[in-house]
């Protein structure tokens, strides 16, 4: 049992730093600062700022939100899939 709550803490933490990373990388690509983001997807800068550094995991909602503004795929946000 504890074996398996490993596993599925380091595969959440894994997730967690690949989607900080792929938002930064698309945001920079775009050349945009992270309030012009933030703004766009009606959060403010500090918040975003915890979701790119990995300190925080954004929502759902707000997971959609990131997709459709940088037109990507959740799968592609959180690491599932190439973009």
């Amino acid at each position: 049992v504890i074996t398996f709550v490993k596993g599925i803490m380091y595969n959440s933490m894994r997730r967690q730093k690949m989607l900080s990373s792929i938002l930064k990388k698309e945001r920079t690509k775009r050349a945009l600062s992270q309030e012009e983001v933030a703004r766009a997807i009606w959060v403010s800068q500090p918040p975003y700022n915890y979701y790119e550094s990995g300190t925080k995991v954004p929502s759902l909602a707000v997971i959609m939100s990131l997709a459709d503004y940088f037109d990507v795929s959740i799968d592609y946000l959180v690491g599932r899939k190439d973009a």
